[in-house]
């Protein structure tokens, strides 16, 4: 539900490619150059499939090791990072069983991980994700 959503926000119009740029950007670096070379392509074309490839790649990238409570925060966090706050009400309407207080110190050690990548650090991220 959550990701038709957001599919549905793209088909919609309300979520652009800039949008979909910002998004990336928080969500995994890799995943947003790798958007932005898509973008190159004769061929590309912004729609709901090309979110789809987007979700499907950060969630190859990283999330497959999240809860689905730590990838529906990771979601929310990038949607608002990206100014997307309609968006991520509308999920959070959703996902009603979500604690997102108690989610917050989850999603600080997920932004730790997340710095310690980002710094070639991706041992000690990894350890710290299977603790």
């Amino acid at each position: 539900e959550v990701v038709d959503l957001i599919l549905k926000a793209v088909e919609e119009g309300q979520f652009s490619v800039k949008k979909a740029e910002e998004f990336t950007e928080y969500l995994e670096s890799t995943v947003k150059g790798k958007f932005i070379r898509e973008q190159d392509k004769q061929n590309f074309s912004y729609d709901a499939r090309a979110m789809r490839v987007i979700l499907s790649d950060w969630y190859n990238k990283c999330a497959y090791n999240f809860t689905k409570d730590q990838t529906i925060l990771k979601l929310l966090n990038a949607l608002r990072e990206a100014k997307m706050n309609t968006l991520a009400a509308d999920i959070e309407k959703v996902c009603p069983w979500l604690n997102l207080d108690s989610l917050k110190k989850e999603e600080t050690i997920l932004k730790l991980i997340s710095a310690l990548r980002k710094a070639g650090k991706n041992k000690l991220a990894s350890d710290i994700t299977k603790v």
